[in-house]
């Protein structure tokens, strides 16, 4: 009873992957009216999806299934949530990637590999007991190229910034990182959870600056309270920012 109330989808999961999907590749399954040009898309986004989780952890290690729902009903039950164009479940034997139609995409797909890459490398307990959400989300973010898409790593965290800026109306409103450590404080309503998005890529961007993308990761593999939880960024030259309402 305790281990399906741990991972209420995983009957659906697995119901999909042996009986209700059918297999496109290896690690890959879609229901049967999956179109074909759907599916030259799938492939191409997953294959550019692994190759910036490569560039960016240097090797690719977390193998997740990826399951792609034609319809928002099927997608909602697998991932929990109607919200998004994909969503990842990881347990400590085995991921998944579950996609609707909007998450055709290499950077949808790349954020859900990474928060599987993160869970591999340093274990699923370590991850829930010791990872805060807002660096799993800021490290997703940074394969993520929806909100910005410079590679370089000061010039990520100037547009992160700037993106920051803007949307909360010239650094008026402020989510406190000790605010954003689990899921349930991370994911609110749709203006809070950007908010959240954009305050979690900033301070992992800018970490980025400080030390090398490799000694970074290297180190949070090794010591998982390298980065400590709840230092608000404040961007320079600003007044201090008001806390959400």
């Amino acid at each position: 009873m305790s281990f399906f109330w741990l991972f209420p989808q995983i009957p659906g999961l697995l119901w999909a992957e042996q009986h209700g999907y059918a297999r496109y590749g290896k690690g890959l399954f879609s229901d049967s009216t999956i179109a074909p040009g759907q599916l030259f898309r799938l492939n191409r986004s997953v294959a550019r999806a692994e190759t910036k989780i490569k560039d960016f952890w240097g090797s690719h290690e977390g193998k997740g299934i990826i399951i792609f729902c034609q319809k928002e009903s099927e997608f909602a039950g697998l991932c929990g949530s109607g919200k998004g164009a994909g969503c990842s479940i990881g347990t400590p034997w085995r991921s998944w990637i579950v996609l609707n139609a909007d998450g055709l995409n290499e950077d949808v797909i790349a954020h859900e590999m990474c928060h599987i890459e993160l869970m591999t490398r340093l274990g699923w307990w370590n991850v829930k007991t010791d990872i805060p959400t807002w660096l799993d989300e800021g490290l997703a973010l940074q394969v993520d190229d929806r909100f910005v898409s410079e590679k370089d790593s000061i010039q990520r965290y100037i547009d992160y910034k700037a993106e920051l800026e803007m949307y909360s109306n010239g650094n008026q409103w402020e989510i406190p990182l000790t605010e954003l450590e689990t899921n349930k404080q991370f994911f609110g309503d749709e203006y809070r959870t950007r908010l959240a998005y954009l305050t979690a890529a900033t301070e992992v961007s800018k970490i980025l600056t400080k030390t090398s993308k490799k000694e970074f990761l290297q180190t949070l593999e090794r010591d998982r309270t390298f980065v400590p939880r709840g230092s608000t960024f404040v961007p320079e030259g600003t007044k201090p920012r008001k806390p959400m309402p």
